[in-house]
C-alpha cells in the first residue's frame, strides 16, 4: 500500500494529508470562521451516525458534541470514515466470529 495519492472519500487514510484533503475534512474545516467549525463537525458526525443507523443516548450525544468542539477536521474525517467503513463491513459480512449461535 502506498502512502501517497488520493484516498477514497471515507478512507482508509494512510497519511494525515489524505485525511486533510478528504471531502469530509474540507467540508467541515473553515479557516475563515473558527466559531462555525465545531457546529459543522458536529453536524457531520451526527449525519454519519444517523446514516449508519446509530441511536444515540444522552451521554453519547454529549460525547459527540465534545468531540466536535475539541477535535480538528482531519480527526473527525478519520472517525467518520471508520464509522462508515465499519457499517459497510458489517453489512457485507455474512458471519461474525464474535456472535456465534449455539
Amino acid at each position: 500500500m502506498t502512502t501517497t495519492g488520493q484516498a477514497p472519500p471515507d478512507g482508509p487514510f494512510t497519511t494525515e494529508a489524505q485525511a486533510r484533503h478528504s471531502p469530509l475534512a474540507r467540508a467541515v474545516h473553515t479557516d475563515f470562521d473558527p466559531l462555525q467549525a465545531p457546529a459543522l463537525r458536529h453536524d457531520h458526525l451526527l449525519a454519519v451516525l444517523t446514516a449508519t443507523g446509530v441511536t444515540l443516548g444522552a451521554f453519547d450525544a454529549r460525547i459527540v458534541a465534545w468531540l466536535a468542539r475539541t477535535w480538528e477536521a482531519t480527526t473527525i474525517a478519520v472517525l467518520a470514515g471508520l464509522i462508515t467503513r465499519a457499517n459497510h463491513a458489517g453489512k457485507t459480512t455474512t458471519t461474525c466470529p464474535h456472535h456465534r449461535t449455539t
